[in-house]
């Protein structure tokens, strides 16, 4: 059987992009655990 490892990552983008959200920030975030090998699986908004 393999071995799964979960990692939870959490963006406040008032905090992150100063109110202004802009899609490729969002996008260049979201590919940093990419480039480590994580795989999203889940995406929610929670506003």
């Amino acid at each position: 059987m393999g071995k799964y490892e979960y990692k939870v990552v959490n963006y406040d983008p008032q905090a992150f992009f100063g109110g202004s959200v802009k899609v490729n920030q969002i996008e260049n975030q979201l590919n940093l655990p990419g480039n480590d090998g994580w795989e999203m699986v889940s995406c929610t908004s929670s506003g």
